[in-house]
């Protein structure tokens, strides 16, 4: 049997990425349109228009490395390039938050997840780690010195990287 009818699909999508002040932004719109026009049948005929739009800020990006059950009440920050940050949301758990993509040293999508308890220490760690070769150095000098920060035990902490936003991998 041979069908005479006809199927039309399209679908378009535009992305937008700003930023304001500390902020980054993406927004998106998209719309999808399908047809069918069956000849002899036209009772089935049918003909849909969907349209969507998105807006993520980089307050959503960092807590996709939290749990689920913590996500909601993390504190998220924002580093800055002199290595202190901005607090974009405060929360009312110990959980913090970060997005270190395009870091040195960093997948292009990196994020992180604390306790806020552990955040000096983070902070020396990004100190260390823009040293380059003589990270290490400094790393045992502080150790041996007694200026090396101790971590909060009894933390959580969880990382997502991976070579783009789409290949992530949680550690």
């Amino acid at each position: 049997m041979h069908e005479r009818d006809r199927h039309r699909t399209a679908f378009g999508e535009i992305t937008l990425r700003a930023a304001a002040g500390r902020h980054t932004f993406v927004g998106g719109a998209a719309v999808e349109h399908e047809a069918y026009r069956p000849r002899d049948l036209p009772q089935f005929a049918y003909s849909f228009l969907v349209p969507g739009a998105f807006v993520q800020a980089d307050v959503d990006l960092a807590l996709l490395a939290a749990p689920a059950n913590l996500r909601n009440q993390a504190t998220v920050v924002k580093w800055k390039p002199d290595l202190t940050y901005d607090t974009l949301r405060k929360g009312t758990n110990r959980l913090v938050c970060y997005d270190r993509s395009g870091q040195p040293g960093q997948q292009p999508f990196s994020i992180e997840c604390t306790s806020l308890g552990n955040m000096d220490r983070v902070t020396q760690n990004l100190r260390f780690e823009a040293m380059g070769d003589k990270r290490q150095a400094m790393l045992d000098a502080a150790e041996k010195d007694g200026t090396r920060v101790k971590p909060e035990y009894g933390r959580f902490s969880t990382t997502w990287r991976a070579p783009s936003r789409h290949a992530r991998t949680r550690t």
